[in-house]
């Protein structure tokens, strides 16, 4: 299915199934989505705002040049997504599973709450104050941080290593609950 330029503003898009939808040029403004599945979806240059995802399934979702403004994402999985020049802002995850869920995109501002990470996460992105509260011990940003963008997503300066670690936590808060 391919669903183009749609204003979605202020619906209820829960228990919808976008499986594998082709989504463009859309905006999603005061939207709830509870029990929907984007699992393959596509959105590219999509605008999410005012939004609350709760019980989602983005496995293996597209979103380029896509952004997420001011929402929630209550027990999501997002595994696997592709997050080309994507831009995630004034954002809160909390119980939710990232597996390989941001690369080559801005994270600002966004609080993850008792979130379970896996793999590397935020490669080659642009960060600016994180938080993440936590139960368990401290993540291990040594296996979470491999490389990180200091510049833009139109001039990129990429950090490794040690380095890109430092620059994370000098850019993220952690607590523990």
């Amino acid at each position: 299915m391919i669903l183009d330029e749609i204003d979605f503003t202020d619906n209820d898009l829960s228990n919808l199934d976008f499986v594998e939808t082709y989504i463009t040029s859309s905006l999603f403004n005061g939207n709830v989505f509870k029990n929907t599945n984007f699992g393959g979806a596509e959105l590219y240059d999509c605008f999410f705002k005012d939004i609350e995802f709760e019980n989602c399934n983005f496995g293996k979702t597209t979103f380029n040049y896509t952004k997420f403004l001011s929402s929630k994402f209550i027990n999501c999985n997002l595994i696997d997504l592709e997050t080309l020049e994507t831009q995630f802002e004034e954002l809160l995850f909390e119980n939710c599973f990232i597996n390989s869920a941001f690369s080559n995109c801005i994270v600002k501002d966004v609080d993850f709450k008792d979130c379970t990470f896996a793999s590397t996460e935020f490669w080659q992105c642009i960060i600016e104050s994180l938080k993440f509260f936590m139960k368990k011990k401290d993540l291990d940003i040594i296996k979470l941080i491999k490389e990180i963008n200091t510049g833009t997503i139109e001039r990129p300066t990429f950090i490794k290593d040690q380095e890109a670690v430092e620059y994370f936590k000098s850019r993220c808060i952690m607590y523990n609950i």
